[in-house]
């Protein structure tokens, strides 16, 4: 404000000459034609003079402090900021709010022709947007300056200061008289940092969980910024409620009117939680007081805003409900009969037969709000065990999984390299934007020093567009060596205010990804880029599915377990069966053996070493499991194929690499009602099977968890002890498992022990660079490295089997050919 005021100032004393701080309303005409301030008619400037003379007090003219108050909120100024900000096409997907405030914080600039604006090679801090008067840039090629472009009014320069330190690449100069809209990265990133918070608050609020992006971003436009002092009453006991708030910062506290006339304290709030929202449902009287106890900040909404933008909160509930993926998961878990649940029943064309009824229920692993609230607004889908990237945890890409997860530049170099001919899928949201790629990738194609050393045949030298997802997607089928060097090698990928995933840096996830969109799976994962004005920006890019339409993906419901009573199950195959044994047998090892390092990493230690010695057991498409319980998998993944809910199996059947429980489950039973699920920590979980198991339900069990994780060998005895159970039981579990089971808990009855670790690291541990990971992402983060073991082992073997193949050509192989061909390479080359 001080900035933006100082040329207004300026002017006014070149006009005031008796230095009485007044004006007159001929010069305030011309300050305002010199200063740009819109396009004023001279009945405008009538009525702004008297509007303004009137705040002043009238007679002596205009104070300059009353001016630029008035200046800075008028109507007809600020559109007309608005409107030349709404040009830049960094502020194209902003909505009214964010481009509000940007037109209050801009400063208004003059500068006369021949005044060099920025200047090439400097740093740039700054935006202009041209609001008059022309102005060109020039680059230096060599020893001479080069014209590369001009600006007129509308025009603008130097955006990409605003969201990263970057040299300028041109300079640019007035050629007439200019006047400027200059915006700060000071300011710029206030803007974005604000809306982050604002939106971040709505969104963590309960009552607002499953809105989507767009209808946070809708709430985040009309809520008023309030501050209050302490003690300051902001609701009144009886008083008609017409608004709702969100607290930012401080504390409140409810208090009621007693019959005495004293008020009794019922209730705090803190940040982040609503009071007063019963307006947006009714028109009553309000029901407590609530005061600030200390200063206090808030966000503020009316009925009528809310309702404008978003419509009645009943509607929208109702709507949200429908669409929600938790409703679809309850739906196909309904009462069914012998061929499973009613979802089952329906996939088959027939209604569930009431003479052989079963009941169900299903518990899933935590599926993050973002996720939920993606595939509510159809703009996400599910990912599969296909994809193992990390999902960003921040901005408006929560939730989402970045193709790029490296941040820091230098991890560059520490990528896999990529094959030669391998290609990526990449979509984009317009046909102008695939139109910019395409151009910048084709130069690419014949002076990539990386295609030329790996000798990319001359056939896979090309770029195909892809059509058949349009208009909502625009396709490009890129060498991947293109692609990698367009958009990981080349640019900055480091943090861009806006896009950044709120993650850290990791080579190891980006080789993930990079492996995942080489194609050959099931659904097909291609690349997909979010950015809408820079199709370039190698941090919008997102993974996604190419199915019946192209979407990027989002976590998925994880099935823990699904519970049934009347239901009768297949056996666990043989060697699967065997497989539950061999995760046993490692778990005593792991546990009679405690060390420093978290489960993950010591079943990674498992797996490497099993890796090493060729093990490595072809898993299935939905997973282990009895064929029953594998059947039903496929059903709900098919029912909830339009947003991808359910995509894999149930942790309960993961003999190979059994995960950590995690602290929050899903549950979802006809048991509960409006709605149908609810979410329980672990001991309340345990709490809820024990309950079901006395009400005959049966549900399979990891076997790991009874011996590792405390509590859950009093879940399988109960199931044991069930007389309705045996039947499943019997399918789920061999006796020799069981017996191992009960031999591990009488020796190890602690489960799994972590030694204290006063580093606070995951000493000695592959792991140790993965401290922000999730579960499940440690785990794919596990899983990669024990691909890395395999692979280097096949490549041991098959120079191995090399080596033999000349030895017996030769004559040499005179000694029996041993088991593992990679014995007969010599030390050197096997101990690599």
């Amino acid at each position: 404000m001080k900035r933006a005021s100082a040329e207004i100032k300026q002017q006014f004393k070149s006009f005031d000459n008796e230095g009485a701080g007044n004006i007159a309303r001929a010069d305030l005409a011309m300050i305002i034609i010199k200063l740009g301030m819109g396009r004023f008619a001279p009945d405008d400037i009538d009525k702004m003079f008297k509007q303004v003379e009137r705040i002043s007090g009238g007679k002596n003219g205009i104070k300059y402090d009353d001016f630029v108050d008035w200046a800075f909120s008028s109507g007809k100024v600020i559109e007309h900021r608005m409107a030349r900000l709404r040009g830049v096409k960094l502020f194209d997907s902003m909505g009214e709010k964010e481009i509000e405030v940007g037109a209050r914080v801009l400063e208004l600039q003059r500068f006369a022709a021949g005044h060099e604006i920025i200047v090439q090679g400097s740093e740039g801090f700054d935006c202009f947007i041209v609001d008059s008067g022309e102005l060109f840039a020039s680059v230096k090629i060599g020893d001479e300056w080069k014209e590369v472009k001009q600006y007129s009014a509308g025009g603008f320069f130097g955006e990409r200061a605003l969201l990263r330190d970057d040299l300028r690449a041109a300079s640019v100069i007035a050629r007439t008289e200019v006047m400027l809209f200059r915006m700060s990265r000071e300011h710029f990133v206030e803007m974005i940092r604000e809306r982050e918070n604002r939106e971040t608050l709505i969104s963590g609020c309960k009552m607002f969980e499953t809105m989507t992006d767009e209808q946070v971003a809708k709430l985040g436009g009309v809520v008023q910024h309030m501050m209050y002092p302490a003690g300051t009453k902001i609701i009144n006991q009886g008083e008609e409620g017409h608004h709702f708030y969100l607290l930012e910062n401080g504390e409140c506290a409810a208090t009621i009117k007693m019959a005495d006339g004293t008020d009794q304290e019922v209730k705090r709030y803190y940040r982040g939680e609503l009071f007063g929202e019963k307006a947006l449902l009714e028109s009553a009287p309000r029901g407590a007081s609530i005061s600030a106890v200390g200063e206090v900040t808030a966000f503020m909404c009316s009925q009528s805003d809310f309702v404008s933008k978003l419509g009645p909160l009943s509607q929208l509930k109702a709507e949200q409900y429908l669409a929600d993926p938790r409703k679809l998961i309850c739906d196909f878990y309904q009462t069914g009969d012998e061929k499973g649940p009613r979802g089952s029943c329906l996939a088959r064309g027939v209604e569930p037969d009431p003479q052989t009824k079963t009941d169900w229920f299903a518990v899933y692993r935590p599926c993050s709000r973002d996720s939920i609230a993606k595939m509510l607004g159809k703009i996400g889908v599910g990912k599969g065990l296909n994809v193992k990237g990390k999902s960003a945890k921040k901005n408006r890409l929560s939730g989402f999984v970045p193709f790029i997860q490296i941040s820091e530049n230098c991890h560059k170099t520490k990528i896999e390299a990529s094959p030669a001919d391998a290609r990526t899928k990449i979509f984009y949201r317009s046909a102008g934007n695939r139109d910019i790629a395409l151009a910048a990738m084709s130069k690419l194609l014949y002076e990539t020093e990386g295609v030329k050393e790996m000798k990319m045949r001359e056939k896979d030298r090309e770029i195909k567009v892809i059509d058949e997802y349009k208009p909502d997607a625009f396709g490009l089928d890129v060498p991947e060596l293109i692609m990698r060097e367009a958009y990981i090698i080349r640019p900055d990928i480091s943090p861009m205010v806006g896009w950044e995933t709120g993650r850290e840096s990791e080579p190891a996830f980006m080789d993930m990804n990079l492996h995942s969109v080489r194609g050959g799976s099931v659904p097909s994962v291609v690349v997909y880029q979010h950015d809408m004005v820079d199709p370039m920006n190698p941090l919008g890019l997102l993974v996604a599915y190419a199915e019946a339409t192209v979407k990027p993906v989002v976590s998925d419901f994880d099935t823990f377990t699904v519970g049934s009573r009347g239901m009768n199950y297949e056996p666990v195959p043989e060697k699967q069966a065997k497989l539950a044994l061999w995760s046993l047998d490692h778990a005593s090892d792991v546990i009679g053996a405690p060390g420093s390092k978290a489960w993950t990493s010591r079943w990674l230690d498992v797996l490497k070493e099993e890796a090493q010695k060729g093990f490595h057991p072809d898993i299935p498409k939905f997973g282990f499991g009895d064929p029953t319980s594998v059947g039903m998998i496929d059903d709900v993944v098919n029912v909830s194929s339009g947003c991808g809910a359910v995509r894999h199996g149930a942790e309960c059947f993961n003999y190979y690499f059994p995960q950590e429980l995690d602290e929050d489950f899903l549950v979802v039973w006809e048991g509960f009602s409006d709605p149908p699920w609810r979410t329980f920590d672990e001991p309340e979980l345990r709490a809820f099977l024990l309950e079901r198991a006395t009400e005959g339900y049966a549900f399979p069990t990891n076997p790991i968890w009874a011996v590792r994780d405390p509590g859950w060998y009093e879940v399988l005895q109960a199931l044991r002890d069930s007389e309705e159970a045996k039947q499943p039981m019997s399918s789920w579990y061999t006796q020799e498992a069981l017996d191992k089971i009960d031999e591990i808990h009488e020796e190890l009855p602690d489960g799994f022990k972590v030694k204290n670790n006063t580093s606070g690291k995951l000493r000695g541990s592959v792991m140790a660079s993965a401290q922000d990971l999730t579960g499940e992402e440690l785990v794919d983060f596990a899983k990669n490295e024990v691909r890395k073991v395999a692979k280097a082992r096949w490549a041991k073997t098959r120079q191995a089997l090399i080596t033999l193949g000349r030895m017996v050509k030769n004559g040499l192989a005179s000694n029996p050919i041993p088991e593992d061909p990679a014995e007969l390479m010599p030390r050197s080359v096997a101990g690599q």
